[in-house]
């Protein structure tokens, strides 16, 4: 009897022992920073290989949605599922011996532990009294693992927006430049970041995270700016993981991404504004400098007015002076031809700063263009350049100043025909819509670049060569059809071409 009682005795501290090694265990577990649900199959892995059953099932209670999470755990299986009410009763004729262990932190209810096995009688008296035991550390360990995951997940958000936000404040970074960091940071914000990869597209450009390729496990937000879609932020693993809150994805991490979208598109929309603003100042400072070079050039306009009249008056008289020999008499012809040269400059020059009283009436653009365009043709027959009308029918009669239209024309074709030294094609076309009437040249010369066309409209600017040019020709273009108010836009790409499209208004503006 003695010996009986001694070994149920040890029998029992063996027991104990080894719950306390598994309370142990479970505790060290907890040390590791595990997803939540790693961290579910680690320590139901444990708890079968422990106990010994064919099945354990773990059902935790949720905080949000009043939604639970049952863990179904086999020896050679694992599943994780979220559910809005609690799991059918497992079947009695499947498993013989069930044990229901509720798991409690203080007074307060937080999961159940369910026990299952084929054989009967599978546990004792003793083992059920030590698994409730074992429960208590069990549920503190794991409120206090479901705090450290949520609590992992919230400084990853954290991290992601704050290196966005860093990315922004660094000056003179692009918008490009922010987009490439943003992408590169999904992938530490998100749960399984070496199956984890990103993508942000904008305006149809990608940036994405090295070696980025298509997955059917994706979470995907819209970049929304000022009501309108822009692109999407879309996040992938590579590989595939339990279901969660919305496939493998975490509710938090559905929170992230439409918050990076979100701040993607304030900061879209910021740079917008910058690029406008910065825009706009360009266009003051140009007027501001259009402004000062047009009071200077109309001083300088007039000053050389009264010598010039003089040269060309005097070279005139001279000209008539009987008994000339022939070289002075050729001469003399420079000087004049210099003059008128010079007062042709002058004119532009008053044109320019808009000093000429301009004469408007009613006039037929059409009638305009075959005009200014009449001794440009056998020019243009000489350089090897085809020269095509299209010009509307019916095209009404607009109020405009005829002599300044005409010279607006002249200038961009001799410019066209400058531009074409091998000879080409020019093609003059007009049309008409409800509120204007376009007048376009097109041509297939040398085009210019994208610096060249920042700068065409400026005075004084030329790519030609020093005595081919004054670079006055567009700004005055330029003027007049801004005193008409009308409007010149430019499209041109080296090698094909150039077209200038101007637009007239019907009516109102002119008046």
């Amino acid at each position: 009897m003695q010996m009986e009682k001694m070994r149920a005795q040890t029998g029992v501290s063996d027991l104990a022992d080894r719950f306390q090694s598994l309370s142990q265990q479970i505790i060290e577990d907890s040390n590791i920073n595990l997803p939540w649900v790693d961290y579910l199959s680690k320590i139901s892995r444990t708890l079968i290989e422990f106990s010994k059953c064919d099945a354990i099932e773990l059902l935790l209670n949720r905080e949000k949605n009043d939604t639970c999470e049952l863990i179904r755990c086999t020896k050679k299986s694992f599943h994780f599922d979220i559910l809005s009410c609690a799991p059918d009763r497992v079947k009695e004729n499947i498993y013989k011996s069930i044990a229901l262990i509720p798991i409690k932190v203080g007074n307060h209810k937080v999961g159940l532990l369910r026990l299952m096995s084929r054989k009967e009688n599978f546990c004792s008296k003793e083992e059920i009294a030590h698994y409730e035991n074992f429960a208590l550390p069990l549920g503190l360990v794991l409120s206090n693992q479901r705090s450290q995951a949520a609590l992992r997940e919230r400084v990853k958000e954290l991290m992601c927006l704050y290196g966005i936000a860093r990315a922004v404040e660094r000056h003179g970074t692009s918008l490009d430049d922010i987009l490439e960091c943003t992408v590169n940071l999904i992938p530490p914000a998100w749960q399984y970041p070496e199956i984890t990869q990103g993508r942000i597209t904008l305006n149809g450009l990608s940036y994405t995270t090295p070696v980025f390729k298509a997955s059917p496990y994706i979470q995907t937000a819209d970049i929304v700016v000022k009501g309108k879609k822009r692109g999407s932020i879309e996040v992938v693993y590579t590989e595939k993981r339990q279901n969660l809150d919305e496939g493998p994805f975490l509710e938090e991490e559905r929170h992230l991404i439409n918050n990076m979208a979100r701040e993607l598109a304030l900061i879209i929309e910021r740079k917008q504004s910058q690029l406008e603003e910065q825009k706009l100042q360009a266009q003051l400072r140009h007027a501001d400098r259009l402004a000062t070079i047009g009071q200077l050039a109309s001083g300088v306009a007039h000053e050389l007015n009264e010598p010039l009249a003089n040269i060309l008056g005097f070279a005139q008289l001279a000209e008539k002076y009987p008994g000339l020999a022939e070289q002075t008499r050729h001469d003399i012809k420079k000087i004049e031809k210099a003059s008128l040269h010079a007062r042709e400059i002058v004119k532009k020059l008053l044109i320019f700063s808009r000093q000429m009283p301009t004469r408007k009436e009613k006039a037929n653009i059409n009638d305009l263009i075959k005009e200014g365009l009449y001794f440009l043709e056998s020019r243009c027959i000489k350089e090897g350049i085809e020269l095509d009308y299209s010009l509307a029918r019916n095209l009404p009669e607009i109020v405009i100043d005829p002599s300044q239209l005409r010279q607006v024309v002249v200038n961009l074709v001799v410019n066209a025909i400058q531009a074409m030294p091998q000879g080409g094609k020019l093609h003059i076309r007009t049309q008409t819509s409800d509120h204007h009437i376009s007048i376009i040249i097109e041509d297939t010369g040398v085009g210019m670049s994208r610096e060249v066309l920042k700068q065409v409209f400026l005075p004084f600017f030329t790519t030609k060569d020093v005595g081919e040019g004054t670079g006055l020709g567009l700004s005055v273009v330029h003027g007049i059809v801004s005193s008409h108010g009308g409007s010149i836009e430019v499209d041109s790409t080296v090698g094909i071409g150039s077209t200038f499209e101007i637009k007239l208004p019907l009516a109102g503006a002119a008046e």
